[in-house]
């Protein structure tokens, strides 16, 4: 990785946070309230399809991707082009939507999604390599989450959470977001003579994959994006039909306590470890599914809303946590490996997984020519998410040991590999 002057760290650190922000921004502000606007449109019966877009996008691209980036070309043009590229096909899909064309839809969401996907791993290996340890990293990424949550504000304060326009505001930040790009610090490719063989490169990974609580927390993060699925596909449509106004700003609530959740990681992972921070993020979605499950019948907007304002314990004492174990985990040689292999399992198969179930057993519920769920019916769905969240919880609980049991295997097989952090 290039080094960076002295004298030029505050301004990497400011493009960094820009690029995070601007990242964040286009997701934001498409993402949270499309299952809504599909509903709206009478597309209620694709939300699965249109959500599995993401996790097949994260299955496919991102190592493809980066084989390119390692060796032909420079990691901060190819996020520039395909952010510009992204811009356009963005801007295209309110037409489809407005005209009904569902296959135009999902093909044009899907091929976005193929070029948007690969640059959250080119985002995170610039970033990593700029931050002093990866449990600072945190502190770097409060501006993404800043960035999802400016738009859900913005959209339902306009009126427009349930509006194709949330595409239109979406593919301007694109633009902005492939423009700001070109900011970041040069990442030339790899020249050959000094890349490690495919196979150095492969023993280390597997050094990695041979760890017991690695293995559980793969599993773990597989199991649990199958209900994280269910809340980004269907929590908008929900909200709705529980009386929600402001859909779009009711759900960046719920980003808003990451803001407090993503601050205390660092604190907490020294003070309870990985295992009890992993534990407390499953439990955080047990808990939301029940309020949802509760707060259907009657309708209950403080339950439900109390469901969403959980989400920074149940998405970043979770993924973000699981980002920084991986970091500390793996051998230098193999980080961004093994952040691949996290990405590909709980962004790629398990919300692959998750978008399909949700689209099944929704469907099911939905009545002949409704328009969307009854609240009774609500009760029902959101009781599914909850089993699969207590089943991620009793994988953590019985297969990840923790810093001491590794400490023991490290003596007893004289393993060299380091962790930075006790639990």
């Amino acid at each position: 990785m290039q080094q960076t002057p002295k004298g030029s760290d505050m301004s990497l650190k400011i493009r960094l946070a820009v690029v995070m922000f601007l990242c964040f921004f286009v997701l934001g502000s498409w993402v949270v309230t499309l299952g809504l606007v599909m509903t709206k449109h009478g597309m209620g019966s694709e939300i699965g399809n249109a959500f599995s877009s993401i996790p097949i996008a994260s299955l496919c691209t991102p190592f493809l991707m980066g084989y390119f980036v390692d060796r032909y070309f420079s990691a901060e043009r190819v996020m520039t082009v395909l952010h510009l590229s992204g811009s356009v096909l963005l801007a295209c899909m309110p037409h489809f939507i407005e005209t009904g064309n569902v296959a135009g839809f999902l093909i044009t969401l899907y091929v976005y999604n193929l070029l948007f996907m690969p640059t959250f791993s080119l985002m995170n290996n610039i970033a990593f390599g700029h931050v002093e340890n990866a449990e600072k990293m945190p502190y770097v990424r409060l501006f993404a989450n800043v960035g999802w949550i400016v738009p859900g504000f913005a959209l339902g304060a306009a009126g427009l959470s349930d509006s194709p326009s949330i595409f239109y505001l979406a593919a301007i930040a694109s633009l902005c977001l492939g423009l700001a790009s070109l900011t970041l610090p040069a990442r030339p490719p790899a020249k050959s003579a000094q890349a490690e063989s495919k196979l150095g490169t492969l023993e280390h990974l597997m050094s990695v994959l041979r760890s017991r609580d690695f293995m559980a927390l793969l599993i773990g993060m597989i199991v649990i994006s199958v209900p994280m699925a269910f809340y980004y596909a269907y929590t908008s449509t929900f909200a709705d039909a529980v009386g929600f106004k402001n859909v779009g700003a009711t759900l960046s609530a719920g980003q808003m306590s990451e803001l407090v959740a993503i601050a205390l990681i660092p604190v907490l992972i020294k003070h309870i470890g990985y295992k009890w921070m992993l534990l407390i993020g499953m439990a955080g979605w047990v808990a939301r599914y029940v309020l949802f499950s509760i707060g259907a019948i009657p309708a209950s907007q403080p339950l439900v809303f109390i469901g969403i304002v959980v989400h920074g314990i149940c998405y970043d004492f979770l993924f973000v946590t699981a980002v920084i174990f991986t970091e500390t985990l793996a051998d230098a040689r193999s980080k961004a490996q093994a952040q691949g292999v996290v990405v590909f399992c709980t962004y790629g198969l398990g919300q692959l997984i998750g978008s399909q179930v949700s689209q099944f057993i929704y469907n099911r519920f939905l009545p002949p020519h409704a328009a969307g769920l009854t609240l009774a019916l609500w009760k029902q769905f959101w009781l599914y998410p909850a089993g699969a969240a207590v089943v991620g919880f009793l994988v953590i609980l019985v297969g990840f040991r923790g810093e001491k049991a590794r400490q023991a295997d490290r003596r007893a097989h004289g393993d060299n590999v380091q962790v930075k952090t006790a639990m």
